[in-house]
């Protein structure tokens, strides 16, 4: 019984600092799920700055990695908007963000993720690894409601499959 209080005593402590630590975080009012997905978020802005500087590799991106695999709506957004526009034909441009699409915030954050990351040289096996740490998210950060049969045997064989 006393081991039980203390364990318990132990996780209201932790869970009461978890609460403190997350109102210290500054709201992000563009990718909102970006504080919570720090790792993710960053992995997808990598992928995004490739894209933005290798535009003819969106093929083989895409085919590694969905839009639905994205965990930050705003970044996955942003993913699709490229893939329909190159896929339309379109010269890549920033200015291709700006419009209805997207607001004026948010284009001026889309415009950031190549400055940001200028002094950063992004090779085909970094996003190699960025697509690898989107698809070894927790499991609790997926929607287990919208996966269909196959998708959910799928997912359940890859967490298999990572615990090896």
């Amino acid at each position: 019984v006393d081991r039980e209080i203390k364990k318990r005593k132990k996780s209201a402590k932790k869970q009461d600092w978890q609460n403190r630590v997350s109102l210290l975080r500054p709201r992000d009012p563009v990718n909102p799920e970006a504080s919570q997905h720090q790792k993710e978020a960053t992995a997808e802005e990598y992928i995004l700055c490739y894209l933005f500087r290798q535009p003819d590799a969106l093929e083989s991106v895409m085919e590694r990695i969905k839009p639905e695999e994205f965990v930050t709506e705003f970044h996955r957004r942003v993913y699709e908007k490229l893939a329909e526009m190159l896929k339309q034909g379109y010269d890549f441009s920033l200015s291709l963000f700006s419009g209805e699409d997207f607001t004026p915030d948010e284009t001026g954050r889309i415009t950031g993720i190549p400055a940001k990351y200028d002094e950063i040289d992004i090779s085909p096996q970094t996003v190699e690894d960025c697509i690898r740490t989107l698809k070894q998210r927790p499991m609790q950060d997926v929607d287990m409601s919208t996966l269909s049969d196959a998708d959910a045997s799928a997912f359940f064989a890859q967490i298999r499959q990572n615990k090896r």
